[in-house]
């Protein structure tokens, strides 16, 4: 029986992995290096599915958002592990799209904030190699659990509580819900978190912010897309197209 594309690719990853384990001294070895190969296609394969400037050509980037890889990723790191369930040693690789958003601006000592202004809006997605579809499927189900929620509770409200702009936490009154999917016939999770912006991020109001996180799993390869807005939500409608693409994408490269 002929194997998906992503199941090939999964098995070659880890492979590569493997052969580049247990090689002595400093000097790399051909196992390492086939690993390093093999981490680049996965990179290729998840560009192929990730959004890119094309799919969003209302927005900006920012070369202080580049792609990356969950390895390197280090603004998110708890809260991912609300909405994604299974341990880090599940996972294969992780590749992460650019954010993309309608301005990046620098702010006092902070550096390039995505949150100031009085009209928010920004998005970015993530493809995740994991070890088996089974696992994909439960990092999936476990998203869309009370306990996911009260998590992302916790860690939005730690998080914004560490960097304070003029006395206030960058969000406040963080409350994480459920949401529909919003690709019909498709397994996946929504969740959103609602909060309140810093006085200083919103000209001197206290506006309403929203985060919407949906994931979905397409055999041992799960998929993740992240909106935010402010002082409204992004659209329904805009995230439906975004996802219906990522969806796409995705189920087109696994046959």
């Amino acid at each position: 029986m002929k194997r998906s594309i992503t199941t090939a690719l999964v098995v070659a990853v880890l492979a590569g992995l493997t052969a580049g384990c247990g090689s002595g001294g400093g000097q790399p070895s051909g196992g390492s290096q086939r690993a390093s190969a093999l981490t680049e296609e996965a990179r290729s394969y998840a560009r192929s599915v990730n959004l890119r400037t094309g799919d969003v050509p209302w927005l900006k980037t920012s070369s202080a958002y580049r792609e990356r890889t969950t390895r390197e990723e280090r603004l998110w790191p708890a809260p991912a592990s609300c909405y994604r369930g299974v341990p880090r040693t599940g996972e294969v690789d992780g590749i992460l799209s650019e954010r993309f958003a309608r301005s990046f601006e620098r702010f006092g000592k902070h550096g390039i904030v995505l949150l100031k202004g009085r009209t928010l809006e920004g998005v970015s997605s993530g493809v995740y190699l994991m070890k088996s579809a089974a696992l994909a499927r439960e990092d999936v189900s476990a998203a869309g659990t009370a306990r996911a929620r009260a998590c992302l509770d916790h860690y939005e409200t730690l998080e914004s509580h560490l960097v304070l702009l003029e006395g206030e936490p960058l969000l406040d009154n963080a409350s994480a819900s459920a949401l529909r999917f919003r690709v019909p016939g498709v397994a996946g999770y929504g969740l959103r978190v609602s909060a309140t912006r810093a006085r200083a991020l919103g000209n001197g109001r206290r506006l309403p912010y929203a985060l919407d996180i949906f994931g979905f799993a397409v055999g041992p390869v799960e998929v993740v897309l992240k909106a935010y807005g402010s002082p409204v939500p992004v659209s329904e409608a805009r995230e439906r197209t975004l996802l219906a693409l990522l969806v796409k994408r995705a189920q087109a490269l696994q046959h």
